[in-house]
């Protein structure tokens, strides 16, 4: 089983990844014997604002589908900035 630790934040100087750095290492030490864990940030991915951009910029969801698809499972790691859901996940 492989379980995905993603970040959801993009910003520069952001504190989620390194949460999401820690998350990795306490499941690796800590977690299921026959777990895979992976961090998966979203800022690799580079994702259109809302579905907008170039055809090339939209090819870029294909790789996060890709990715995500891979995965059995999900740790969100998110910032606490306004108590709503970062607007990254928000968008469809």
């Amino acid at each position: 089983m492989k379980i995905g630790i993603v970040t959801t934040t993009v910003r520069e100087g952001r504190a989620s990844i390194n949460v999401a750095n820690w998350v990795l290492e306490h499941a690796k030490k800590n977690g299921l014997e026959g777990v895979e864990y992976e961090l998966v940030d979203l800022k690799d991915y580079q994702l259109p604002f809302l579905g907008q951009g170039t055809e090339a910029e939209l090819a870029v969801v294909g790789k996060w589908v890709e990715k995500m698809t891979s995965l059995d499972g999900f740790i969100f790691v998110t910032a606490n900035i306004t108590v709503l859901h970062q607007v990254y996940l928000k968008t469809p």
